[in-house]
């Protein structure tokens, strides 16, 4: 009886394919009924080898294959089954679960019906074709010591040793060399299989059978094994993989007739007949679309006759046409050179000359260029139009998505499942709440020292939504519960309900360390307009900084009588929650300008919430994470009232060097974006980073303080400034101010809003109640701004045609969905390199420290100016945009503008300029001025 396991090869399958301290997950597909899926994870090759082997000798229960993952696994998955096995796994290794891609996973395999083994004969055929591949690769100059050949039971496995990271690029480039291989390799009958492309990609284990269908005497079952393997292994280099790659055949640019029309196929076995060109042989190839080709390998190369069956004609089926030889000094030849030297009479490379089409992308270049203004595009007349299926899918971007990368048993996690459990309000409402909750529990217990001053873990949080149904009143009085549970002494602190600015000053002056909760803040915001509450922002924020101060205030009804209150130790922790209308009501522009908003962290979400639960008869909802989430703020609790003081915490030096690194980057690309917003932003978000930071290595079970601030929660803080905080607070700025009821621009862009950016001129004109007139000049005034464009529906003689306005920006309009405008930062490792902690990595295994972060577009560098005025084409470049840039306003727009004439002062004038006159310069503020503002 044939052996059906070989232990001595399960083991080998592990010293090959693992590096010590990587994880692998052996799985078995299709187990059987009771079995299932079959899934396990390994860190020990004593404990890989016994399972698999054990798992490979069960006669009672013979699998159909035993696989393990050729690529190494997130060390963390190991907690789903350590060095054992499970069956009916819910959970295997996906794609994102892969630390590095370390092998090009090769499959010839002979083409025949699923589900049966191969013969002898496409056994042994398969085999001879990886032997031959592996030599073609030689040839292109990849080491001899970098395949490892083996038997995989049915065909053959040709594994590459690489190097590349688990992105989205590296992915990529294994994809286009399993394509280029199947292209110059695969014939009629062994073909490259392309689908081995994905990071987690199961591996069949040597030394394990391959059982598919039922083993005849024809078809039999085989031990899969290694064939040969070096002793040294060498890495295919990333320019090597990439040279491969760059054999992959595209289809060339061809005659405008059939590029356009889809004409007549090109054949390429029959062309190389009328030109007199060898042909070995022919195959049938589908490239990386699906598209069937038909490919015709040459005898010789076109360029060099010492290349033997090493290029290839291709032909697609609308007449798409490509040359390919895999020699390195060809592969910069293409179908236009082979053209030129077969066809050299003709005029183009397929023999009809052609002129791209003067659409209105290539207008605008050429108007760009010479400063004339194009009328004729072939693309103008439709320019505007769109179809009802693209009005149907256009709706406005859910903006920016938010993502908490904490540790699964830190106490925010854990706060979030407890409310994700009980209520379908949004998650970042849970997240808030969960760090509001910590932020009160620090109760002034913990602080960061900085040489511009302390930092304290108090936060000022709003929750805003477009109404009731996204749960905000929920999430703050669940919070506001569980606070009161664990610290009872907490209750009389919270700042009473009806108040005034005497009242609270007095409220303070008894509970220094204070919190104010309101389910809906749109009172207190009302009242803080009110002319007698003004400077109560100004006690705010420096609350906020946790600043003592004092108040004389009148407490009786005798004239000149006053009580001193002294808040000698404050620590104020805010949680408001209002809709988003009430926020942009009752607040002001000075309220931007002050510095009042920029103290707040905004969670505003703009999609779809993840998740539905309907009203129903019954008691209130409990969550098995209550107890749990309680009793972890009550050991945090605990754990800070024992300290007698408030204790410093530290960076660590990694963090410190991250944490600068950030701020460096950020505020350069903040100060070059002359966004006075954003800026006030930042410099209020940058210190929060500390806050949350501390705040992070709180709610971590077994809090230290005397433990250094981590870099990971530093790098999730700072990701989340970047990511949300910063966006959605800048959406909210544009909000604020806002008023709808009197200014009509306000009214239209509300009401583009409500109908998910789209509506009707008529429907508009319908709810903004003015003259037609009017309105046309206000759309105009707004397509030149860049706020809408208008766009007609036609209804092909179904109907009249409909014109709709489109909201073109929603970030110039108080929507958090522009994410493109949020400063980026450069990889963690440029900002590293510049730091004494350069090379040091994360310690923290469960969090998965970010590799990049968007990169901000670099400003384009300056050309030298004398050389420029000397350039004719320059200059007539320079005339021309004269006539898009307003003499008045000094907005530039990408169309010519009116001519302008008045008082001795001429140019072009805007729409804008032209309906409301120049805009009014700014007042100026004298000294005196500014003496009696800053006493």
């Amino acid at each position: 009886m044939a052996a059906i396991f070989d232990g001595a090869e399960i083991r080998r399958n592990w010293q090959v394919y693992r590096e010590p301290g990587e994880v692998a997950e052996v799985r078995i597909l299709n187990a059987g009924k009771w079995l299932g899926t079959v899934s396990g994870y390994f860190d020990n090759e004593d404990s890989f080898t016994k399972i698999v082997s054990e798992l490979a000798s069960d006669p009672d229960h013979p699998v159909p294959a035993i696989y393990f993952t050729i690529n190494p696994v997130s060390p963390d998955l190991l907690a789903r089954a350590a060095n054992r096995t499970i069956a009916k796994a819910k959970n295997t290794t996906s794609d994102a679960d892969i630390v590095a891609l370390h092998w090009l996973p090769g499959d010839l395999d002979s083409k025949r019906p699923a589900g049966i083994s191969s013969t002898d004969e496409e056994h042994d055929a398969a085999i001879a074709k990886a032997y031959e591949v592996r030599g073609r690769l030689i040839e292109l100059g990849w080491p001899e010591n970098a395949f490892v050949l083996a038997d995989s039971g049915n065909g053959a496995h040709l594994d590459t040793k690489i190097d590349l990271q688990n992105v989205p690029e590296d992915v990529a480039l294994v994809r286009r060399c399993l394509e280029a291989m199947d292209f110059l390799f695969s014939d009629e009958a062994i073909h490259v299989d392309t689908t081995s492309q994905n990071p987690a990609r199961i591996w069949k284990v040597r030394g394990t059978m391959a059982r598919k269908g039922d083993s005849i005497q024809e078809r039999p079952h085989r031990l899969s094994r290694f064939l040969e393997v070096p002793e040294t292994m060498e890495t295919v280099t990333r320019e090597q993989l990439e040279a491969l790659a760059a054999m992959l055949p595209e289809p060339e640019k061809i005659s405008q007739p059939s590029q356009s029309t889809g004409g007549p196929a090109f054949d390429p076995v029959e062309y190389c007949q009328a030109h007199n060109l060898p042909v070995h042989h022919s195959k049938t190839w589908a490239d990386p679309s699906g598209t069937k080709c038909t490919v015709a390998v040459l005898e010789q190369c076109i360029f060099n006759p010492e290349h033997h069956l090493s290029a290839v004609i291709i032909g697609w089926p609308n007449g798409a046409r490509s040359y390919r030889c895999r020699h390195n000094s060809c592969l910069g030849k293409k179908w236009k050179d082979a053209k030129a030297i077969l066809e050299p009479d003709t005029d183009s490379f397929d023999g009809i000359p052609t002129m791209p089409p003067l659409t209105r992308v290539r207008a605008n270049v050429i108007e760009a260029a010479t400063g004339v203004h194009i009328f004729n595009a072939a693309d103008d007349p439709s320019q505007n139009e769109i179809s009802e299926e693209e009005l149907n899918a256009y709706s406005l971007p859910a903006g920016p998505k938010f993502e908490c990368n904490l540790p699964k048993d830190h106490f925010i996690q854990r706060f979030m499942a407890y409310g994700s459990d009980i209520s379908d309000a949004y998650i970042e409402y849970w997240f808030a709440a969960g760090l509001f909750s910590l932020a009160v529990i620090a109760d002034k217990k913990v602080k960061v020292e900085l040489k511009q001053g302390i930092i304290y873990p108090n936060l000022y949080i709003s929750i805003n939504g477009k109404s009731s149904l996204a749960r905000k009143s929920t999430v703050v009085d669940k919070a506001e519960a569980m606070l009161c549970q664990v610290k009872p002494s907490l209750l009389p602190a919270m700042v009473p309900t009806e108040f005034s600015p005497e009242a609270f000053t007095e409220h303070m002056s008894d509970y220094n360390h204070a919190t104010w909760v309101r389910d809906e803040a749109a009172g207190v915001l009302s009242l803080m307009k009110k002319d007698y509450m003004r400077g109560f922002k100004d006690s705010l924020m420096q609350l906020y900084d946790s600043k003592p101060f004092y108040r004389k205030l009148r407490t009786s009804q005798r004239k000149g009588a006053k009580t001193e209150f002294r808040v000698d130790d404050p620590y104020l922790n805010l949680l408001w929650a209002t809709t988003d209308a009430s926020l942009g009501a009752n607040t002001e522009q000075n309220d931007t300008l002050s510095g009042f908003m920029a103290r707040f962290l905004f969670f505003f979400p703009q999609g779809n919430k993840t998740k539905w639960l309907p009203l129903e008869e019954g008691t209130t909802a409990n969550s098995i994470f209550e107890g749990v989430v309680k009793e972890q703020l009550a050991e945090i609790a605990a754990q800070l009232k024992e300290l007698q003081e408030c204790q410093a915490m530290h960076f660590s030096p990694e963090a410190a060097a991250y944490y600068n690194g950030w701020q460096r980057v950020r505020e350069q690309e903040w100060t070059a974006s002359n966004d006075g917003n954003a800026m006030q932003i930042y410099a209020r978000l940058a210190p929060t980073v500390t806050k949350l930071a501390m705040l992070f290595e709180l709610g971590m079970p077994g809090f230290d303080p005397s433990r250094q601030i981590r870099v990971e929660f530093i790098e999730e803080a700072c990701d989340l400034v970047d990511s949300y905080f910063m966006p959605t607070a800048r959406a909210v700025y544009d909000l604020v101010g806002a008023n709808a009821e009197k200014n009509v621009i306000d009214r239209i862009i509300a009401y583009l809003k409500k109908h998910n950016g789209k509506a009707t001129r008529k429907e508009i004109l319908r709810d903004v109640k003015i003259k037609s007139t009017d309105f046309g000049e206000f759309i105009a005034t707004m397509i030149e701004s860049g706020q809408v464009e208008t766009k007609t529906v036609k209804r092909g003689g179904k109907g009249r045609d409909s014109v709709y306005v489109v909201l073109l920006d929603p970030a110039e309009v108080g929507n958090v969905a522009n994410v493109a405008k949020i400063a980026k930062i450069a990889k963690v490792e440029e900002i590293r390199s510049n730091s004494e902690t350069e090379g040091k990595k994360s310690t923290l295994a469960t969090l998965a420290t970010k590799a990049t972060f968007p990169t901000k577009a670099t400003q384009p560098q300056k050309t030298d100016s004398s050389a420029a005025k000397e350039d004719p084409d320059f200059q007539r470049f320079k005339s021309g945009m004269k006539k898009r840039t307003c003499c008045l306003c000094g907005r530039k727009f990408p169309y010519d503008l009116t001519p302008y004439f008045n008082k001795g002062q001429s140019g072009f004038i805007c729409a804008t300029c032209h309906m409301e006159g120049p805009p009014s310069e700014p007042e100026k503020v004298d000294s005196q001025t500014k003496l009696e503002a800053g006493a």
